[in-house]
């Protein structure tokens, strides 16, 4: 969405606000917020797995080199633990994407099955069988144990601080039917090294990528997430990650620099 937080700040300041035939809506239109509060005083947990995800070695060391960064400018930086496991986030997504976004997308691409991609197809079938092992009402109960355990993780924090994805890299000529490859493990599912895949069901609570680091000269990323509606807070954190991380990790030569210039 934008090469640096202050840009993805402008984009969301330009999107938000109310209008008048969309109740939904919400938010000052052309609000902008500062970004230059930092973090001394906040409390900000950290989850580098978010419970037994498999992830990286080299990610995981960003991403405490990231709250090690918060933690210098003065933040409390404590560690949260959550009681999540890949299986019961797969479950979860699918059933949730199950009853509405898998059928969207059968419905938009009905005709044209044969030129649509072979993970696009593998996702609908997916999502069309986690329809039949759960119902809608089944569905909306494990949103809510998601929603309630990440509630619960971060109470007394500002923000969660955690990684992106478990794996440093996908091959671009890779589809995963098959599941995926990560540190010690092979997971069953591609999904399930999506470490933003909970917060596609945890949908109220606003969440920032920013990059972290590198790792075999590709940029790693951590997420900022914040408590519903508190988008503020998550681009005050994002910025600080921004300004430290890319302070504290020069540049080398071949390789995308993290952060603004």
């Amino acid at each position: 969405m934008g090469r640096t937080v202050a840009d993805v700040e402008l984009l969301s300041s330009v999107m938000s606000g109310q209008h008048p035939i969309d109740h939904c809506s919400r938010g000052p239109s052309g609000h902008r917020l500062d970004l230059d509060a930092g973090v001394a005083g906040l409390r900000i947990g950290l989850c580098l797995r978010l419970g037994d995800y498999p992830v990286a070695p080299e990610i995981v060391e960003n991403t405490r080199a990231a709250a090690d960064a918060l933690a210098a400018a003065g933040a409390d930086v404590v560690e949260v633990d959550l009681p999540w496991t890949t299986d019961l986030i797969r479950e979860t997504i699918f059933a949730h994407f199950g009853h509405i976004l898998g059928p969207a997308v059968a419905r938009e691409i009905a005709g044209t099955e044969e030129q649509t991609a072979a993970y696009l197809r593998q996702f609908i079938a997916d999502t069309a069988a986690a329809a039949q092992r759960y119902s809608l009402i089944d569905s909306m109960a494990m949103d809510a144990r998601v929603q309630g355990e990440l509630a619960a993780g971060m109470a007394g924090v500002d923000v969660l601080v955690c990684p992106t994805s478990a794996v440093t890299s996908l091959r671009a000529d890779g589809d995963y039917l098959d599941g995926i490859d990560t540190p010690g493990r092979r997971l069953t599912h591609y999904w399930e090294a999506h470490l933003t895949a909970p917060f596609n069901v945890a949908n109220a609570c606003p969440v920032l990528s920013i990059p972290s680091g590198m790792a075999d000269g590709i940029p790693t990323g951590v997420q900022v997430v914040g408590h519903p509606n508190d988008e503020a807070m998550v681009f005050r954190v994002a910025q600080a990650v921004e300004s430290k991380v890319s302070a504290t990790r020069p540049a080398r030569p071949g390789t995308l620099r993290v952060g603004p210039e």
